[in-house]
């Protein structure tokens, strides 16, 4: 939001937009994190230096990542971001998991393995099966991939 720049001219924009990623900026007594939202005439923005203000918290989302540039929301999406980040490849990934919560991930990782003990759902959309991470799963699966 360039009016807080424009305002808040002894700070400079890292920090204005970790003010905005803990929740200390509001538009309107809503709480924002978003750089670009367009402010109008009437409108009242407030920053709290001291504290956050209170956020809306929805059950069913979990934020899995967050830094200054991006919030990820499933591991797929944090994988793809990650892989940006670094200038890899998807198909140089892989993804293990043993829940739903891994579906997404499955779609973008190059190999996706699920362990033994995993959800009959993501076993159905992995690509390998490996055993238990209490049987050094990952381990044993690295090695019959030859990575170690």
């Amino acid at each position: 939001m360039q009016c807080l720049e424009a305002k808040l001219t002894d700070h400079k924009r890292t920090s204005i937009k970790a003010l905005m990623k803990y929740n200390q900026v509001a538009l309107n007594s809503m709480p924002t994190s978003q750089f670009d939202q367009p402010v109008h005439a009437g409108d009242t923005l407030s920053v709290n230096f001291t504290r956050p203000f209170v956020v809306f918290s929805h059950p069913r989302i979990k934020l899995v990542y967050e830094d200054n540039d991006i919030i990820v929301i499933n591991k797929g999406s944090g994988i793809q971001a990650i892989c940006t980040h670094l200038g890899c490849s998807l198909a140089d990934t892989i993804g293990f998991g043993d829940s739903d919560n891994d579906l997404q991930m499955t779609d973008v990782v190059g190999i996706s393995v699920c362990m033994a003990n995993g959800s009959d759902n993501l076993k159905k959309r992995c690509d390998r099966i490996c055993p238990a991470v209490t049987d050094d799963g990952i381990a044993r699966e690295f090695a019959a991939l030859g990575l170690i």
